[in-house]
């Protein structure tokens, strides 16, 4: 169940001070000290750019917040947050939430940022410029679970969740600047072309995305490979499967320069984001339309076992892991847009 609670009956709200900034005495110390510039995209501060001394300190209204504080600027660009990865103090732009032990999770009330922030907007006034208090702060009105746990399995969903978009984000940024300058993971390339196979029941030339009643590795998709003898595979299971047609394997081939203009999201092994990936994906959590293709492994009958026991919760992450690592799975390429399947040529149909 969930219940209405004040911020203030679950947190203390602690503000900032700073140090004179003409005494030299204070400054370049030990002590993180946080200014709201500091604060972007990041979720956790471990260092700030500027530090000050404990005379520093002793001489402002800064107070020392612990690990697990979720910073929240409260003047002009009201509502960033961050967590504290361990303990600092901040100028006086911040009205700083410290949890309470076992009264509310750190990432809850993290994902909570833009109520947090659209309070801060509403109740802020200054003659100035608009600026929230920790009075008022305190006195927000938030629905909350009624135990410790809920929070935490919620924060702990959320936190997952954030930590799988900036991972994205941070491969599509590097795989838009180097990844058709290396060799694509087990793939044929003829003059500049890479050729992959589809395996079904039936020929495909003008392939389509189309929604799978099954969950698969990565989601909705066109799925191929550079490896034939996965193709094949995929044709004696789908026909198996669907009790018609034949084993067939349609070929096409796509420009590696045309990759260049395409959103892709490769995973070079069977390893933790892989498995972070597809566990979203096969328990249908992952939000389309990021990507045009992604690469990465297979996972076979044994990795799938490994990947659904991980679901269920009958071991941790690193044992997974572990246990993916020695395996030599295949490639597998999603095209998951229309943009996409448009580079994709076919070539020719071989049955098995």
């Amino acid at each position: 169940a969930w219940e209405q609670r004040k911020l203030g009956e679950m947190a203390d709200i602690v503000g900032g001070g700073t140090p004179s900034t003409g005494n030299p005495e204070y400054w370049d110390g030990d002590i993180d000290w946080y200014a709201p510039a500091e604060i972007a995209e990041q979720i956790y501060l471990e260092s700030s750019q500027r530090k000050i001394t404990e005379l520093g300190y002793d001489s402002s209204s800064a107070k020392i917040l612990p690990p697990g504080t979720v910073l929240f600027t409260s003047r002009a660009g009201i509502g960033k947050t961050a967590i504290l990865a361990r303990k600092g103090c901040t100028n006086q732009g911040f009205q700083s939430i410290v949890p309470h032990k076992g009264e509310l999770d750190s990432y809850f009330i993290f994902s909570r940022t833009e109520e947090l922030k659209r309070y801060g907007e509403l109740v802020g006034a200054g003659s100035t410029f608009v600026e929230v208090s920790g009075k008022q702060m305190a006195a927000m009105e938030l629905m909350i679970p009624s135990t410790m746990g809920e929070q935490q399995k919620i924060g702990t969903f959320f936190c997952h969740l954030d930590h799988l978009i900036t991972l994205h984000q941070r491969k599509c940024d590097q795989l838009k600047k180097c990844i058709l300058k290396r060799c694509l993971c087990r793939r044929k390339v003829v003059m500049g072309k890479i050729v992959l196979y589809h395996g079904s029941n039936v020929e495909v030339k003008e392939p389509k995305v189309i929604k799978s009643r099954r969950l698969l590795d990565f989601g909705i998709g066109f799925y191929l490979t550079s490896d034939y003898e996965q193709a094949r595979k995929w044709a004696i299971r789908t026909t198996n499967r669907r009790e018609n047609g034949k084993p067939t394997i349609s070929v096409f081939d796509i420009e590696e320069s045309e990759l260049k203009e395409l959103e892709v999201l490769k995973f070079k092994a069977a390893n933790g984001e892989w498995l972070e990936y597809i566990s979203l994906n096969r328990t249908n959590r992952f939000a389309e339309g990021i990507y045009d293709v992604v690469i990465g492994p297979v996972a076979n009958d044994q990795a799938i076992r490994t990947v659904n026991n991980y679901l269920k919760g009958y071991f941790m992450k690193d044992i997974a892991i572990q246990l993916l690592l020695p395996q030599n799975l295949k490639d597998q390429y999603a095209f998951k847009t229309e943009k996409a399947l448009s580079f994709l040529k076919f070539k020719e149909v071989r049955t098995t």
